[in-house]
């Protein structure tokens, strides 16, 4: 599997960004977003919609692996304590959302 750049990145304006030390130097590893309608993307309502696409992805990068990890987490201590009926239903998607989650990274 080819690893993605490593987070944590960063948005600036509709860009998204990480820098990381190479070989004694900074490195910067860049990607531009587009809005829904490319074709006019000086508009404001495009560039505010790439804008907070870029927000949107680089929130959801940086904090996946945490977010995966206490999901784990909630659902081995659900299993230590034998579970609750009230609950079963949580469990099931979480389980699902872990198996799902982890299969993508592949």
């Amino acid at each position: 599997m080819i690893k993605h750049t490593p987070v944590p990145w960063k948005v600036i304006g509709r860009s998204i960004y990480q820098t990381e030390a190479v070989g004694g130097r900074e490195v910067i590893h860049g990607s531009g977003i587009k809005g829904r309608d490319s074709e006019d993307r000086n508009r404001q309502d495009v560039i505010n919609e790439a804008e907070a696409n870029a927000r949107f992805i680089v929130t959801a990068c940086n904090s996946y692996a945490s977010l995966l990890e206490a999901l784990k987490m909630l659902v081995a201590d659900y299993e230590e304590i034998g579970g609750d009926a009230l609950y079963d239903d949580a469990y099931r998607q979480a389980k699902e959302e872990i198996r799902k989650a982890e299969e993508q990274m592949r």
